[in-house]
């Protein structure tokens, strides 16, 4: 493990991040949301001093004030090294993606943020690269008052991706829950932390993990409940592959 000396960053006002990845260059992405709704905004640091690195974007910070004003909540990186951002946009689903030096990439959809609607209000929570150049996102869809599972996945362009589910889209079953985390097999398979039901300050939550296997239905593959098991339980923020055991289970 190496520890890196504390950085404070100074986003503007109201600014708070929300998502953290490493760039393939070796520097560190944060993603921040801004309460004042003014866009969504980038820091890139160096791992090994923890200082902003001032080659990237602006001095070593982007704020891309989007029309719709899309928040910022998850960030990853493809394989590429550009710079995928998930949130939401005027209640719809809003994936933004930028170039390694932190500029609007606008080959992805024309203007570098690609929105989705799936029925309610809607808000991608996680977004992963996914194969052949795809991005996933995952998160909630409220629908009547529920919180109902929902996953997108789009072309390298910043198109739905017709080929999963036939729409690119699937949402859960009513009260499923909020998506906040996802992994992203080699061959397609998508796996997602889910917080169906959480009390602050040590009530009752439960968390259960759903799994795409078929890119048709969102599969419940385990569960577990109650205060007694989860006390004051906070929503997970990632989700890490592990190797296979003898018998191809993994831990």
């Amino acid at each position: 493990m190496r520890i890196v000396p504390t950085t404070t960053l100074t986003f503007a006002t109201g600014v708070v991040p929300q998502g953290i990845a490493p760039e393939r260059s070796g520097d560190i992405v944060v993603a921040g949301d801004s309460s004042s709704g003014t866009g969504i905004y980038l820091a890139g640091l160096n791992p090994g001093t923890g200082a902003v690195d001032t080659s990237f974007g602006s001095s070593g910070y982007v704020n891309a004030p989007l029309s719709g004003n899309p928040s910022g909540l998850s960030v990853a990186l493809d394989s590429s090294g550009k710079i995928l951002v998930a949130g939401s946009d005027s209640g719809d689903f809003s994936v933004v993606r930028f170039t390694s030096s932190g500029s609007l990439d606008t080959s992805f959809n024309s203007t570098g943020e690609a929105t989705v609607s799936l029925g309610g209000t809607d808000k991608a929570y996680a977004v992963a690269p996914g194969p052949g150049g795809t991005i996933v996102a995952a998160g909630v869809a409220v629908i009547s008052g529920s919180n109902d599972a929902a996953l997108i996945r789009l072309t390298s362009s910043g198109a739905l991706d017709t080929s999963f589910n036939s729409t690119g889209k699937i949402v859960g079953s009513s009260g499923s829950g909020t998506i906040r985390a996802i992994l992203v097999q080699t061959n397609g398979e998508v796996s997602g932390l889910c917080l169906k039901a959480y009390q602050a300050r040590g009530g009752p939550g439960m968390a259960h993990l759903l799994r795409c296997r078929s890119s048709t239905t969102l599969s419940l593959e385990s569960l577990r409940r109650s205060a007694s098991h989860l006390g004051h339980f906070q929503p997970a923020t990632s989700l890490i592959p592990l190797e296979p055991g003898p018998t191809g289970e993994r831990g």
